[in-house]
C-alpha cells in the first residue's frame, strides 16, 4: 500500500485527477471499505472531518442502506485540508470516471512495480482495497461483529470467508499465543501406569 501511494503521488494526472488525490482516494477506499461506485458519489458534505467519519446515502450504497464509517484521524485531517476550497456539493474525488477504477489503480500499480496478481494468483484491482480492509481487521484482532458492521455485510460469512485473506503466518502468530501443554508426571500418571490405563490418560483428562 505504501508503494502504491508513493507511485500515485509521483504519477501524472489521470482523467483530471492528480496523483495526490488518487492517493487520498486509495486511502479512503482502504479504510472506509467503500466501493468505486460509492466513492464516486461522495461530496464534501458526506464527510464529518471533526468526527473522523464518512457517510453514504442509501441511494448510492450497494445494499441500499445509509451507512457511516469511521476514518483514521490522520486521513480525516488530510481530507479536510483537501476539501478546504470546495463548495459543499463538490465531489471529493472529481475524475472518478465510471468503470475506470481498475485502469486507474493498475497504472499506479505498474509504476510502483506491483504485479497485477498476488502469489496465490488472485487479481489485484480497485476492489482489492476492500479485501485488504477485511484482512487487516482480522489480522489485528477486530471482533467479527465490528468487522461485519464496517464491511456492511448482512451476514458474517463473507467477512470471514471471502474477504479475510489470512496467511499461514497470521495463523501461526495467533496459535503462538496459546499455552503449550506438556505431559506432567504426577500421582494420576503413576496410578495409571500401575493399573495399565495410562493409554487413555490424555483423552480423559483434557482441561
Amino acid at each position: 500500500m505504501s508503494q502504491l501511494l508513493a507511485a500515485a503521488e509521483a504519477g501524472p494526472i489521470f482523467h483530471g485527477m492528480t496523483g495526490r488525490v488518487r492517493g487520498l482516494l486509495y486511502q479512503t477506499a482502504l479504510y472506509s471499505g467503500y466501493r468505486w461506485s460509492e466513492l464516486r458519489s461522495l461530496e464534501k458534505t458526506n464527510f464529518d472531518f471533526a468526527a473522523c467519519s464518512v457517510s453514504i446515502g442509501a441511494e448510492h450504497a450497494k445494499n441500499e442502506k445509509n451507512a457511516t464509517n469511521p476514518l483514521p484521524h490522520d486521513l480525516a485531517a488530510t481530507l479536510a485540508e483537501h476539501a478546504k476550497l470546495f463548495m459543499p456539493s463538490a465531489k471529493m474525488f472529481a475524475g472518478m470516471w465510471k468503470g475506470k477504477g481498475a485502469e486507474m489503480i493498475r497504472r499506479d500499480m505498474k509504476a510502483a512495480g506491483i504485479p497485477e496478481r498476488d502469489e496465490t494468483g488472485q487479481s489485484r484491482d480497485f476492489h482489492s482495497l476492500r479485501h485488504s480492509l477485511a484482512t487487516l481487521l482480522a489480522r489485528h484482532g477486530v471482533a467479527l461483529a465490528i468487522a461485519q458492521k464496517i464491511m456492511r455485510h448482512s451476514d458474517p460469512k463473507p467477512t470471514m470467508n471471502v474477504y479475510g485473506h489470512l496467511r499461514i503466518e497470521d495463523k501461526a502468530k495467533e496459535l503462538a499465543k496459546l499455552p503449550f501443554v506438556f505431559p506432567t508426571a504426577g500421582p494420576e500418571n503413576e496410578a495409571a501406569k500401575a493399573t495399565g490405563t495410562d493409554g487413555n490418560h490424555w483423552q480423559s483428562h483434557w482441561r
